[in-house]
């Protein structure tokens, strides 16, 4: 019998002592363990890596579908220098580029943190059982605002004038 007809016929592999293992009871695959917990599961006493090799122009990605349509319900993306987040099919959230600015609703950060948005920008701050504020910028200007009491705490407007407790 062939060692290709063998191995088909059994019904799990396990190479190196352990060190490449398909449970196929499970349908589970584990590297550095003999007994997977997962259905890809990297087990070691030292640093674990995983190391994703496309070519220099080429993005390399990390997908995540639904298995009942295969629709993309998010992506990790290296491309060029660029760190990518994907939510959905096209939308991209998030992005770390070759210098180290974060942009959040924005392709082209220009500042280490940059939140971008469609008309404005918040960044909210939520205690559990405290009220909930959020900072950012508005068609008011930046703004403190108190989202638990629906109410503007503190307005600077574009042309600089400062409003507390009001829009203007």
């Amino acid at each position: 019998m062939s060692r290709a007809r063998q191995l088909a016929d059994s019904a799990d592999l396990s190479f190196d002592d352990g060190t490449l293992v398909v449970d196929s009871a499970n349908n589970r695959v584990g590297i550095g363990t003999t007994s997977p917990s997962g259905d890809l599961d990297i087990t070691t006493s030292s640093i674990v890596s995983l190391d994703i090799q496309g070519g220099d122009g080429n993005s390399k990605n990390i997908i995540f579908r639904k298995t009942t349509d295969g629709i993309q319900q998010a992506k990790i993306s290296a491309v060029g220098d660029d760190l990518r987040f994907t939510t959905g099919t096209t939308s991209e959230r998030m992005r770390i580029d070759s210098s180290g600015q974060v942009g959040i609703g924005t392709t082209s950060p220009s500042r280490l943190l940059d939140i971008g948005g469609t008309g404005s920008a918040y960044m909210a701050f939520s205690p559990s059982s405290e009220n909930q504020f959020v900072i950012g910028v508005d068609g008011y200007g930046f703004v403190i605002y108190d989202d638990t009491n629906n109410d503007y705490r503190m307005v600077v407007s574009e042309s600089g004038n400062v409003g507390i407790g009001t829009q203007s």
